[in-house]
């Protein structure tokens, strides 16, 4: 059965300004999300060139219901338009986490998977990048380059490449091109590197796998490093990206079709990080060597099963949506929704805060590649201090009475009109109840002290 008419198909992709007045309409004070990124001691990796092999026990719950991470994707910009007042940045790309359900989705309101899409940006102050910043090669050499997939330069008659290379990786083209001091451009096709000591002609190409660029030994890029905020040698971890991130989530409906043209409808909840992952400008150039250009994202085959996904379709004259051509990658195809419209307001929900880890999986996180630890004086509590085990040589070591100070980062909105939260309530109520006591003793010692006779 086809998606039903009055739901939101596909991916949403926003048209229009969302101004704070949307906003307020649409926040929702608590995140149903829970998250439990399982901890990891080594350095994760880009395989197939666009997944990174960090799924292995990380798990999500939403409303009771158990999901599991399937893939991770770094793949073409999806959620455009999700863009917070104030700011303006274009993604460059976008991280998906793909959970599929821990047991068979019976209908639309049981979800067959969960997608965190993450918007990736490569110009502002950088931010949550230190779990991507681990994944660059950091054996290219810092000679400012170009990247423009689609161009061959190899079909200029009149420019020859002075240098091949042949079984080359893109990383490896562009290394020998900024060794090189008298090459000015390169192409990158078919494994081969094409070295130029001039200026060739570029043509265009459908094949976004031949790529060529210019080359400028005069001025290199600043690569910035902000992995390290921890001591150890535990790498940036992959619940790191998500500290302090507000949300949009919206609830889609994509099909599949079977061998008959059976259409079958599955329910997805996404949520859109719009801060997103903000890189250096060279880091990102770094990473794109080691992806290439971005691909569409492929839904797992855990989500969405054997069977082909929808991609264009058309209604007959009966009014049954039928399949036009289908994708046996997995690609979804997407919906418009405009910001200023009643269906914004009905189907886009906005969360101030982050998903809430669980315990064990934000004790990992707090202490391990999480370079934006910034906490409000209300994720604080006062507990005893242990001198015993926290005090060594005069110094206070962190111990479990400092690393449990931090809790609950998952504090619910609060209305503007009531601000003042409970602990400031208790500290208040504790000062009034301070002076009713001295001012009733006053009275007492007033009644019954003896007066002195005049």
């Amino acid at each position: 059965m086809a998606c039903p008419s009055d739901v939101t198909t596909g991916f949403v992709t926003i048209q229009g300004p969302i101004q704070q007045s949307d906003l307020d309409g649409i926040t929702v004070k608590r995140h149903p999300l829970t998250t439990s990124f399982s901890p990891r001691t080594s350095e994760p990796t880009i395989f197939n060139k666009n997944y990174i092999d960090d799924t292995v026990g990380s798990t999500c719950i939403y409303k009771s219901s158990r999901y599991n991470l399937s893939d991770i994707q770094l793949v073409q910009p999806i959620h455009t338009g999700y863009i917070l007042p104030g700011y303006r940045q274009t993604p460059k790309a976008e991280l998906i986490l793909s959970f599929s359900a821990n047991t068979p989705a019976l209908s639309l309101a049981n979800y067959s998977g969960i997608l965190m899409c993450v918007p990736i940006y490569d110009s502002g102050a950088p931010s949550h990048d230190a779990y991507l910043n681990q994944l660059i090669d950091t054996t290219t050499p810092l000679c400012k380059h170009t990247r423009n997939p689609g161009k061959d330069c190899t079909t200029d008659t009149n420019t020859k490449a002075k240098r091949t290379l042949q079984n080359t990786t893109l990383t490896e083209c562009i290394n020998a091109a900024c060794n090189d001091s008298k090459c000015v451009a390169y192409t990158y096709k078919n494994k081969t590197s094409y070295l130029y000591y001039e200026i060739p002609k570029e043509t265009n190409t459908t094949n976004q796998d031949i790529i060529s660029g210019t080359i400028d030994h005069t001025t290199a890029p600043v690569i910035t490093n902000t992995c390290s905020t921890n001591n150890t040698n535990t790498p940036p971890q992959l619940e790191s990206i998500f500290n302090h991130q507000s949300s949009f989530a919206y609830k889609t409906c994509f099909e599949t079709v079977d061998s008959t043209k059976v259409l079958e409808s599955h329910g997805l909840y996404v949520i859109v990080f719009p801060k997103g992952i903000t890189m250096a400008s060279a880091n990102y150039v770094l990473l794109s060597t080691k992806i290439g250009n971005p691909s569409r994202y492929r839904c797992p085959v855990s989500i969405r099963g054997p069977d082909p996904t929808l991609l264009t379709y058309r209604f007959d004259d009966s009014g049954n949506k039928t399949s036009v051509t289908t994708s046996s990658d997995g690609y979804i195809y997407t919906s418009p929704l405009s910001s200023c419209t009643a269906e914004f307001r009905d189907r886009i929900e906005f969360f101030e805060h982050a998903p809430k880890p669980t315990s064990s999986s934000s004790s990992s996180s707090s202490t391990a590649g999480n370079a934006q630890c910034k906490y409000t004086r209300k994720q604080y509590k006062c507990v005893p201090l242990n001198k015993v085990n926290e005090l060594h040589e005069g110094d206070i070591a962190s111990g479990k009475s400092i690393d449990d100070c931090i809790k609950n980062q998952d504090i619910p909105a609060t209305s503007k009109s009531s601000e003042t939260s409970v602990e400031e309530m208790e500290v208040l109520a504790g000062v009034v109840g301070s002076v009713v006591v001295v001012v009733m003793g006053a009275l007492v010692l007033h009644h019954f002290w003896p007066k002195k006779s005049s």
